[in-house]
């Protein structure tokens, strides 16, 4: 037998280095393959995020004067004009969800209450700010009624990379009717019909419903902007229940 040259074990030493970290390169590419076909499956399983329909379901007084503001918002704001009296205080009516039969099968009901008492809170948080909240119509009283009339999961997993998140492709969504009336009269101060989808930045969609109960913070804030329009014309005003007005006020 011959004799191994002295290069023959460093040969040998280079051969099996190389022949140890081949596999291992090759199990990270496949594993990084692994994860992204894992992600494309998810969003062809979930669905991309999307708006839902922003549609009417018989719920408000009225819906003659609604004016398209977007594709996905009709809006009512009455003129200071025709509002007739001052309004000091608010009541918040208990949201209710008319959702159709698919949908509804899709939430459970323990959920739907939760996510009604988020939202109710969500407009209790920024009318407290201006009005007195109560639970008794009366002279100087608004009434704020609101039905939820789509609500969309988001999907957690999609929202954990910034990619997806931005894309949207895992967020969730909601839709609503709402309207501001006397509590007397019924005349209408405000309504609304519109449809969002989750924000894109943020942590709302690391949870189900995270991106939905965001939704419902920007509805409130975006009608406490539509009642300034109001007061600032002095078709509404701000204080506490006026004394001899027939208001209880509830806790917050």
């Amino acid at each position: 037998m011959m004799a191994r040259s002295a290069n023959e074990p460093a040969y040998e030493l280079i051969r099996l280095n190389f022949g140890r970290s081949w596999p291992r390169q090759r199990r990270t590419t496949g594993g990084a393959l692994l994860v992204g076909v894992s992600i494309f499956s998810i969003i062809a399983v979930a669905g991309c995020g999307s708006r839902p329909d922003a549609r009417t379901t018989g719920f408000l007084s009225s819906e003659a004067e609604l004016a398209e503001i977007s594709t996905h918002e009709l809006r009512y704001i009455a003129s200071p004009d025709s509002v007739d009296g001052m309004y000091h205080a608010m009541i918040i009516d208990p949201p209710v969800f008319r959702l159709t039969a698919a949908d509804a099968e899709k939430i459970e009901p323990h959920e739907r209450a939760a996510l009604g008492e988020s939202l109710r809170h969500a407009f209790r948080v920024v009318l407290t700010e201006d009005f007195a909240i109560v639970d008794r119509p009366g002279s100087g009283v608004a009434r704020l009624r609101v039905a939820v009339t789509d609500i969309q999961k988001a999907t957690p997993l999609l929202n954990l990379h910034p990619g997806t998140r931005l894309s949207g492709a895992g967020a969730g969504a909601a839709a609503m009717e709402g309207e501001v009336i006397d509590s007397v009269t019924g005349e209408v101060l405000w309504a609304t019909v519109r449809s969002d989808i989750g924000p894109r930045v943020g942590f709302d969609g690391l949870s189900e419903w995270g991106d939905a109960e965001a939704v419902m913070r920007q509805w409130a804030k975006d009608l406490q902007r539509d009642l300034a329009s109001l007061r600032a014309e002095n078709a509404l005003t701000i204080g506490t229940a006026q004394a001899g007005v027939d208001t209880e006020p509830i806790g917050h």
